[in-house]
């Protein structure tokens, strides 16, 4: 039974979240799972278009998922990173781990982006009590002293205590709210698809840094991986340009027979890396989360991850206030959840950035020094330790939900 309040035209809800991907799926989970009445505006994109996007859930994100009993599911669709390696140009030397640097454990896994919504409409259509989902886009909305009220196209309103924005990153909810970005152009583009191959790549990840950006290469289910090819825009549209058949050579070429035969190449998708982050992550009533909040670039492959401890951070600063009787919309209690969230994404966009400039030039003293580093790196056990926990998300102050501990 459906426990937010409405009339034909007016759902009233505590939290009212805007989005349509998988993160607006789980943030609606998250917020119901601590007794919160919730909207879901804009409902999850279409899970039967294949957009050659994949998702990667870190070992630290994984309770997350467990907690709010969506993992089974996930995890049944999902490959297992075992094995990771980052390689610098045509260097010999480089950085290494593999499952004993975790205990045994997958320092990771993988699920394709739309089974992943697939999950998450699922769980939304079972109708669990206080989740409303509809689907229609925001025409308007009032931010005021005591709530925020939303028009939507299918002539109905919705009203809530606060709104949690998880529509991108172009968003329409923080440009309307007046909220600016900080951002750049990087002059890169990166390619994203889907491939099968011939080789088993037994749970085997890797970066390999070039002069025009990262590749790297993501294990997917049976004999398939994911390809993210970042170069500058021109040689990215080319990639993007090429028949299939010339596709699959320059893959080939690159991938230097690590997988084997390449057998298809599913569609390509460009992306524009712009790195970016939001002047506040709250506003008034207002609350952003995901890329709606930060964009890093692409070589530290945090998005998703960062974007969990969004969902996890904001479901616990709501949960607390309602808890004791607080108006989880007050900006004092907003301002928690960015005091608490956006100091590490500064440091997660400032890492990536660096990495980016170090790494995607070929200047000699550069292309010397980084690959001892990395070697380097790779045999000193605590050095190497503390860099694999900042990438796979064990650093920092931890959100219950991220702990395995209920909100």
């Amino acid at each position: 039974m459906d426990n937010t309040k409405s009339s034909d035209d007016v759902v009233e809800a505590d939290v009212m979240v805007v989005g349509s991907g998988a993160i607006a799926g789980v943030l609606v989970c998250a917020m119901a799972s601590a007794g919160l009445r919730v909207a879901l505006v804009g409902g999850l994109a279409d899970t039967t278009v294949q957009d050659g996007g994949v998702l990667a859930i870190s070992a630290a994100s994984r309770p997350l998922f467990e907690g709010l009993d969506l993992w089974d599911d996930l995890a049944a669709q999902a490959e297992p990173i075992l094995d990771f390696r980052v390689v610098d140009g045509v260097s010999r030397l480089f950085l290494h781990y593999d499952q004993a640097d975790l205990g045994f454990e997958p320092f990771g896994w993988t699920i394709a982006n739309n089974q992943v919504r697939d999950v998450l409409t699922a769980r939304l259509a079972m109708k669990a009590d206080g989740v409303t989902v509809i689907p229609a886009s925001v025409l308007s909305l009032d931010f005021g002293t005591d709530g925020v009220q939303a028009r939507l196209t299918d002539g109905r309103q919705v009203a809530a205590r606060v709104l949690a924005a998880a529509d991108g990153i172009n968003s329409p909810t923080r440009l309307g709210a007046g909220i600016g970005v900080i951002g750049w152009e990087t002059g890169q583009t990166t390619i994203v698809c889907d491939i099968e191959h011939a080789t088993s790549h037994d749970g085997f990840a890797y970066e390999h840094f070039l002069p025009g950006g990262p590749f790297v290469v993501l294990p997917m289910t049976g004999e398939r991986a994911s390809v993210a090819w970042t170069e500058r825009h021109l040689k990215a549209l080319r990639l993007l340009d090429m028949e299939e058949g010339e596709f699959l050579a320059a893959l080939r070429k690159r991938l230097d027979g690590v997988l084997g035969e390449l057998t298809q190449v599913g569609p390509r998708r460009a992306i524009p890396v712009c790195p970016q982050i939001a002047d506040a992550y709250v506003g008034k009533r207002l609350a952003l989360v995901g890329e709606a909040a930060l964009s890093a670039h692409p070589v530290v492959g945090h998005g998703f991850d960062q974007a969990c401890r969004d969902v996890a951070a904001l479901a616990e600063v709501l949960a607390d206030a309602a808890r004791i009787g607080l108006d989880i919309g007050e900006t004092g209690i907003l301002m928690k959840y960015q005091r608490w969230r956006r100091p590490d994404a500064i440091a997660t966009l400032v890492a990536a950035e660096a990495f980016n400039r170090l790494f995607s030039n070929d200047f000699a003293p550069l292309r010397f020094g980084r690959d001892l580093g990395l070697a380097l790196v790779n045999k000193v056990a605590p050095v190497k330790k503390a860099l694999l926990q900042r990438v796979t998300g064990f650093s920092g102050e931890v959100p219950r939900l991220l702990r395995g501990e209920n909100l």
